[in-house]
């Protein structure tokens, strides 16, 4: 499971890497994501994760961590959703860091404060 939840992060990562990327060329940040999430959904027909919502959510969470090693590590080892819900909760980045390793030692944190 771990190695799933890593392996997805990874990918989403990658995604946003090629949104950022896109939306400095183009800039149009709306476009470009609707766009990527039209084509995803076209490509993998029957995979889910590729929202709009959902790439902007791995936009938010590639700019939230692509400067700390150490919290990308920490992501990895927990699921996405718990990935989310800390980044729009917390804003502090020692603060997501606690939440990252209770989520990881204890689960889903669906009702943290």
């Amino acid at each position: 499971m771990k190695r799933v939840n890593t392996a997805l992060i990874k990918l989403y990562c990658e995604i946003d890497q090629n949104i950022l990327e896109k939306q400095q060329k183009h800039k149009c940040a709306k476009f470009v994501v609707e766009t990527l999430a039209f084509d995803l959904k076209k490509e993998f027909t029957g995979i889910y994760g590729f929202s709009v919502q959902n790439l902007w959510n791995m936009r938010r969470f590639y700019v939230a961590y692509q400067q700390n090693q150490k919290l990308q590590v920490l992501t990895g080892e927990i699921g996405w959703t718990n990935n989310i819900v800390i980044l729009e909760k917390c804003k502090d980045e020692l603060v997501r860091k606690f939440y990252t390793k209770m989520a990881f030692k204890y689960g889903w944190l669906g009702g943290m404060p």
